[in-house]
């Protein structure tokens, strides 16, 4: 340490000043010396920049601590987007319940079915499976190998999306009847082919198809009656005579026959009938006749046919109840079409608030809100030079892949054209195996 020296030669003694403080050679007045303490350099601390990502960042990129933690300036491309927003929301709900309070539901009037005499004794009759000793009706059993696959997606413990597929085998069968069949009218026998309805399943059903289309069973079948020979099996429609009362409006009647499990081992055929009807009624004093296709009444009849029984319940005459459309009375259906908008306006407001407070949040509460940011540890010298890092937990990662089991059902293959056939019974005479399955 450099010091200075000052001499006064009036006195005896000599005293020296030094940068330090005051130190006298005489014992009685100098004072005890303070040792100064040594302490260790002062590390160096290197704080690594603050990255900010939200509203404020857009505005101004990085910024200081401090000023963030005021919240900074407002920033208007976050602001001018909650608004709109916002605005949006309030016009959608506003709307909604306006068109809840506008709407008019359809209303129910009675109505009657309009149509000519319809007479279904004329048109069904009934015809008998035949089988003789190998000839007549066949039975058959087709297999298929089927395979189906699947994918999921998921995401793993480290953030990553993964996919999972597996693939199921199996094997399905169908099992129908070549039918043949053998019907009277005015004394005279007919006979034609037809095939059955199909039965599915994925295990054996060639028995069940023999017990359904046994030898001597009896089915309802429709024929005209000026040709007994035209006939119609498993899909049966009859159609009303022209009513006088309103001319050009006819309803048509529909059976339609398939086959269902009703145990394990036994299948049944199943009959539904529906209509395709023409309707008059009255609404607010006017008269109207409307035809209503589809949608209408349906009956099922399980191993017999249900069209005679139908008939009766909703043949010409009989009364029934349709929905009108109030500012269209001409409009007419089974069941009202529309819906109200005020089932959804519970539903539509919490969407809303959902919506308002995830678009509230990423701008950041419009934009005046301190934005989320990521911030890297400083990292921290000693004097030795040696460098310490906050550092977090490294997991090795380690992929594999869930396989879910494969199953598959039964063993059959088809010999041509990918499938494998079983028969039983006769079979048609004179080139019958030439005919094409429908």
């Amino acid at each position: 340490m450099a010091a200075r020296f000052l001499c006064d030669v009036s006195k005896s003694d000599v005293s020296v000043y030094w940068d330090s403080g005051w130190k006298s050679d005489d014992p009685a007045q100098s004072e005890p010396q303070e040792q100064p303490t040594i302490l260790p350099p002062s590390p160096v601390v290197t704080a690594q920049p603050s990255v900010t990502f939200g509203a404020n960042a857009a505005a101004g990129g990085l910024e200081a601590e401090e000023q963030r933690s005021n919240g900074g300036s407002t920033h208007p491309v976050a602001l001018g987007l909650l608004i709109v927003v916002t605005v949006g929301l309030v016009i959608g709900n506003v709307a909604l319940v306006n068109a809840s309070n506008a709407y008019v539901p359809w209303s129910a009037a009675d109505a009657t079915v309009v149509g000519g005499p319809i007479t279904p004794e004329g048109f069904l009759t009934t015809a008998t499976v035949h089988l003789e000793e190998n000839n007549g009706t066949a039975y058959y059993e087709d297999s298929y190998e089927r395979s189906s696959t699947q994918c999921t997606t998921y995401t793993d413990e480290y953030g990553e999306r993964r996919e999972d597929c597996w693939t199921d085998y199996w094997t399905e069968y169908e099992c129908y009847a070549d039918l043949d069949l053998r019907w009277t009218v005015n004394g005279t026998e007919h006979q034609a082919w037809e095939y059955s309805p199909t039965l599915h399943d994925d295990y054996p059903c060639l028995s069940a198809i023999k017990d359904v289309f046994a030898p001597g069973t009896n089915l309802t079948i429709s024929v005209d009656p000026n040709d007994p020979s035209s006939y119609q099996a498993f899909e049966l429609a009859l159609m009303t005579e022209v009513d006088e009362a309103h001319p050009g409006f006819l309803t048509g009647y529909r059976e339609s026959s398939s086959l269902e499990w009703v145990d394990d081992d036994r299948a049944l055929l199943v009959s539904t009938c529906s209509m395709d009807a023409a309707v008059a009624y009255t609404f607010d004093g006017e008269a109207y006749v409307r035809d209503i296709w589809g949608g209408g009444p349906t009956t099922q009849g399980w191993g017999s046919s249900c069209l005679i029984e139908y008939i009766d319940t909703f043949g010409p005459g009989s009364g029934v109840t349709v929905m009108v459309d109030p500012e269209n009375p001409s409009e007419a259906a089974w069941e009202d079409p529309t819906t109200d908008p005020g089932d959804y306006i519970l539903t539509a407001r919490i969407c809303s608030g959902l919506i308002f407070f995830a678009i509230f949040l990423l701008t950041g509460m419009g934009g005046r809100g301190r934005p989320m940011s990521f911030t890297q540890r400083p990292i921290v010298r000693d004097p030795s030079g040696s460098r310490h890092r906050y550092r977090g937990h490294h997991n090795r990662r380690h992929h594999g892949h869930a396989h879910r089991p494969s199953r598959q059902v039964g063993s059959s293959r088809r010999s041509s054209g990918g499938g494998s056939r079983s028969s039983g019974g006769g079979g048609r005479r004179g080139g019958g195996s030439g005919r094409g399955r429908r």
